[in-house]
């Protein structure tokens, strides 16, 4: 079940700034 997670998740790291932050460039690059 972790799809289940990590769908969500990167809709809300790409939809709120502040969650990208907190994360960093982990996930997402800044400038993609």
């Amino acid at each position: 079940m972790t799809e289940s997670v990590e769908a969500p998740l990167v809709l809300i790291v790409e939809d709120e700034p502040a969650t990208r932050a907190l994360l960093g460039d982990t996930f997402i690059r800044p400038g993609s």
